[in-house]
């Protein structure tokens, strides 16, 4: 988290809320506490901002605080506490379920003590703080708080390492049979017959599922570290199937074709990450963490996916996996049913 303390000199701001200067601010980028006379003032997100006032911006990037720096008025130091006063910063975990799903401002609604929210990470990524950014238990919430309102603040947010690992079992089945439901319909195709979506369509419920996260009492998000835990079993789980299922015929294969096979499953593997590589890294630009995660997902291979997140320690191959794996995996489905039709 990078943090400057600023003095408000820009005459177009004067008058305006925190909220309606944020607005204008670059993304991650916000106003979270004020200033005026050397005392700590309970603005709040919608106080107005008078010119002299003394304010604490924060961000993740620094170029991006940088920027936003001259759109409030002249940078006068880099220290929390000299705008605190009296206030602490504290870190706490959002395990309340209340709170799941809830912005930022619906968080500021519902509380009564006069916090300021400077810092959100999630799992080892700190997020950018926008309104429309959603709380989901086991994220970790940075906030600038009056000394002695630690318990107030506990009992808000939850403040429990504990429901980071917990899974709704009963939202996780509600979703998978749906899934299964969606993948079982078989729609008509003019030529080809009937075609169905199979595994696929638990694939997009899922995706679907997630970007709603929250639907009546079921939650279709589940904590980061729950997460993982089951990604990397899953994992284990498919690498153990593959081998017990096609040991044999692959000890059988090598011992008449020899090494025919083997080196024509390299090229091919080799032929495909290759041009994905090349295309997303310099012909879109995209970064190289990211890129690996593209690739794990145009081969579809989760063991790519796994080794490139350890090896580059970072978040961003599960981003490019999941851009690129739901289209690829209907896109194979889709095919050989059509290819068979064929047939």
């Amino acid at each position: 988290l990078r943090v400057c303390a600023v003095r408000v000199e820009n005459p177009e701001i004067f008058g305006k809320t925190m909220s309606d200067v944020n607005s204008t601010l670059p993304d991650g980028v916000s106003i979270t506490t004020t200033n005026r006379g050397g005392k700590a003032v309970a603005l709040g997100h919608l106080g107005e901002l008078q010119h002299g006032d003394i304010v604490l911006i924060t961000a993740v990037d620094n170029a991006k605080l940088d920027q936003a720096v001259p759109t409030v008025g002249t940078r006068v130091g880099d220290k929390i506490n000299l705008v605190q006063g009296e206030k602490e910063y504290q870190r706490l975990f959002i395990s309340n379920p209340n709170l799941e799903g809830k912005t930022i401002p619906q968080i500021r609604q519902l509380m009564t003590l006069n916090v300021s929210i400077l810092h959100i990470r999630r799992g080892d990524t700190d997020m950018p703080l926008t309104q429309s950014l959603r709380m989901e238990i086991g994220d970790q919430i940075g906030v600038l708080a009056e000394v002695g309102h630690t318990k107030e603040l506990q009992r808000f947010f939850g403040d429990s390492v504990k429901a980071g690992g917990e899974v709704n079992y009963l939202s996780m089945g509600v979703g998978a049979a749906l899934g299964l439901a969606v993948g079982s319909i078989a729609f008509p195709i003019p030529g080809l017959g009937n075609v169905k979506l199979g595994l696929a369509g638990l694939l997009l419920v899922a995706l679907y599922l997630g970007k709603a996260r929250n639907t009546w009492k079921f939650t279709w998000s589940m904590p980061i570290a729950a997460s993982r835990v089951f990604r990397e079993f899953g994992l284990a789980l498919f690498l153990a199937q593959v081998g017990m299922a096609s040991g044999s015929t692959f000890v059988e294969t090598v011992a008449k074709s020899g090494m025919t096979y083997l080196l024509l499953g390299v090229a091919l593997v080799a032929l495909l990450s290759i041009s994905v590589l090349l295309i997303t890294v310099y012909v879109f630009r995209i970064p190289y963490d990211m890129a690996a995660g593209i690739i794990s997902g145009a081969t579809g291979n989760p063991a790519i996916l796994a080794f490139s997140s350890k090896t580059l320690a970072s978040d961003k191959p599960d981003v490019g996996y999941a851009m690129i794996f739901p289209s690829m995996t209907v896109f194979k489905i889709l095919l050989v049913q059509i290819i068979g039709a064929f047939m």
